[in-house]
């Protein structure tokens, strides 16, 4: 009888307001909860007040709202933080910010700016606490690589080859936990720098945006990763598909060979008998 008149006196305040989007509960606790970012402006300091909250996973993440989660303690004090939808680079506002728990960073997205430098975040002092950050959201790899900042915390990474000169084997020695990289040429196929110092701890690679040469093709095969993923590259030639996958079996992704002889079937079907 005194619990119930507990609860009917005090539901208001003890009642965890009612989530938006998918949550997850571990032992009795909120462990993740995967809603838009807008949810989170909503009721994000009333679900932390009532219980801990391990994860965030905030969908549709627009500038202005990153914004307004600046001053809000509930994501301030986040352990793990996963962005997903961002569409403007988010790592001036994410560097301002003062996360005083944060463990875990994810962030995703697309944006055409790529070549906005990544340095507030990394030399932000919140950063040096993270022991896993994954960038699958397009990163100019000369800001990276000028930064000073530690990048062991860093698993994944999306990259393009822009105009700066990279020491690419001094880069991924600065990220030994590193085990995705998708990597964008922009058809700059003739270096073969970025595949030759890459890390041993490496498992998956997507290459985008690339002449797939034999050359290529030939280097890939001697890596030591699981997977390749080179289905936004050029298609290959028969050789070269063959190499690959006689390596790679059904763990390489490709875009449909270059039929041998097309031209000259096709001669032969437009001239007829």
């Amino acid at each position: 009888l005194e619990v119930r008149t507990l609860l009917a006196s005090h539901d208001s305040v003890w009642r965890t307001p009612a989530f938006a989007g998918k949550v997850t509960y571990v032992n009795g606790f909120v462990e993740q909860w995967d809603c838009t970012m807008l949810d989170f402006i909503k009721v994000g300091r009333r679900v932390v007040e009532h219980q801990p909250l391990r994860r965030a996973v905030l969908r549709e993440a627009r500038h202005r709202q990153l914004q307004h989660l600046q001053r809000s303690p509930a994501f301030l004090g986040l352990r793990e933080l996963e962005l997903k939808g961002v569409s403007v680079a988010p790592f001036a506002t994410l560097g301002a910010c003062d996360f005083h728990r944060l463990r875990r960073l994810v962030l995703e997205g697309l944006w055409y700016d790529v070549d906005e430098s990544v340095a507030p975040m990394v030399d932000a002092p919140w950063w040096r606490s993270l022991q896993e950050v994954q960038l699958k959201l397009p990163v100019a790899v000369g800001g990276l690589a000028a930064s000073a900042a530690a990048l062991a915390p860093i698993t994944w990474l999306q990259c393009s080859v822009g105009a700066s000169e990279v020491n690419w084997r001094a880069l991924f020695e600065r990220m030994p936990a590193l085990h995705t990289l998708e990597l964008d040429l922009y058809g700059r196929s003739a270096s073969l720098e970025p595949f030759e110092a890459l890390p041993a701890s490496l498992k998956r690679v997507r290459v985008r945006n690339a002449e797939l040469s034999m050359a290529l093709a030939s280097h890939l095969c001697t890596l030591p990763v699981e997977t390749v993923d080179l289905t936004r590259c050029s298609a290959p030639s028969p050789q070269a598909h063959r190499l690959l996958t006689e390596r790679f079996g059904e763990q390489v992704g490709l875009p449909s060979p270059q039929p041998a002889g097309a031209l000259a079937r096709l001669w032969s079907w437009l001239a007829g008998p």
